[in-house]
């Protein structure tokens, strides 16, 4: 526990284990993608330190702050593993309660500051790389794992052209035609990163634990967007890492072509999983996380409750924004947002009011067991894991996703 007067050297002196800048190295990079480009800079703390950090501008990061903060929050309820009060009809089953005592559950977190409306400092998780820029081609060069493991297969591009050209009547046929054509390589991260067979255990008993909570706690909060550039993977740990959160709270529904899966599980997220796939450890840990979730849903909902309602966050998106966020993925093709009435970019307060309290309500309905795709039927909490895990990999979903976001891969 922090202590204001110990910790923070009562305003005279620097925090337990902290630096102060020095200086910051004279050159800086871009990243390569991103709207504005945001840039790499190196600060020089005062006891010789080098940290990196991402400096964005023209780009508001109070919410990818706010949710960053929901995460440790949920980090905090996990270390407590509260079992107190739980009955088999709260948590779906009385394996649930055991279960959670044997799992060390975390998300993966970084530091976020914003410095105005329109700029911020993220910190730079260290040893990490986008799942795609391993698994994918970068531009013409041949480098990505499924170029050198399968030569003769489609490329990206190719799929993505494939699926795109495809009328709507025949997306499911295009989708299971490139799934023919392109395997799935992530297994050999693992292989190619871990040599030995306890370190290669230990990555992918990790990067499956990581991915089954951030699948079920993306889900309760409606994170979208999740295509694999906004999912890192930790060449120490296998541990997945997510940024970007600009779209939250079901937004993802009202893009242009509307994302129609709860959470990314992939053929290439399954891969990495090995010969169980999602059998076994992922679904313990989704359903542990489940649990977790709703024996602490007061507390939960009273937090998000304040953040959808404070009327300096925005978290909802203008017509403008959306189609933003699918054409810098790829050409735009003239997509149209859904109807949302009068197309304004601005809402009224009274508006704002009315879509907090239905975003709250969602998220209440998620945690008690309810789905749009239960027809009203309460779920228990396997039942539930189970449904969003058939829904996620559901073929007929997959091939409706908006090209950008790899729905093959």
């Amino acid at each position: 526990m922090i202590q204001p007067d110990k910790d923070y050297g009562d305003g005279k002196e620097d925090p337990t284990g902290g630096e102060r800048i020095a200086s910051f190295e004279s050159d800086f990079a871009i990243t390569e993608s991103g709207v504005h480009r945001p840039k790499i800079v190196v600060c020089i703390g005062s006891k010789g330190g080098s940290y990196r950090q991402l400096v964005k501008g023209e780009d508001d990061i109070r919410q990818d702050a706010i949710m960053s903060q929901v995460f440790t929050y949920v980090n905090n309820l996990m270390k407590t593993r509260k079992t107190d009060n739980v009955t088999s009809e709260d948590s779906g089953s009385s394996k649930a309660v055991k279960r959670r005592t044997r799992h060390n559950l975390k998300m993966v977190t970084y530091n976020i500051l914003p410095l105005s409306p329109s700029s911020g400092v993220l910190e730079w998780v260290e040893g990490t790389l986008p799942i795609n820029d391993f698994v994918n081609d970068s531009g013409s060069k041949r480098t990505g794992a499924h170029s050198r493991y399968y030569p003769d297969e489609w490329s990206y591009r190719i799929c993505r052209s494939t699926l795109e050209g495809s009328p709507p009547d025949k997306k499911r046929q295009s989708f299971d035609e490139i799934c023919a054509r392109f395997s799935p390589s992530f297994r050999f991260f693992f292989l190619e990163r871990f040599g030995c067979m306890e370190s290669w255990h230990i990555a992918k008993m990790n990067f499956t634990r990581s991915v089954a909570v951030s699948s079920i706690v993306g889900h309760i909060l409606g994170i979208g967007d999740r295509h694999l550039g906004n999912i890192l993977i930790h060449q120490g740990t296998g541990e997945v890492v997510h940024i970007d959160f600009g779209i939250v709270f079901e937004q993802g529904k009202l893009l242009p072509i509307p994302e129609q899966v709860p959470f990314r599980l992939t053929r290439n997220i399954i891969d990495g999983m090995g010969p169980c796939g999602t059998e076994g450890l992922f679904v313990k840990v989704a359903e542990e996380t489940m649990s977790m979730l709703r024996d602490n849903s007061r507390e939960l909902l009273t937090i998000l409750s304040a953040v959808v309602a404070d009327p300096l966050y925005k978290w909802n998106m203008n017509p403008l924004e959306a189609r933003r966020r699918q054409a810098e993925k790829g050409e735009d093709k003239g997509y149209k947002l859904k109807d949302r009435g009068d197309g304004s970019t601005s809402t009224s307060d009274e508006k704002s009011q009315s879509e907090a309290i239905k975003t709250i309500s969602k998220i209440k309905e998620k945690l008690q067991g309810y789905e749009d795709s239960t027809s009203g039927e309460q779920q228990g909490v396997e039942g539930q894991v189970q449904l969003l895990i058939n829904s996620a990999r559901d073929p007929d979903n997959l091939c409706t996703m908006f090209t950008g976001w790899g729905s093959w891969v």
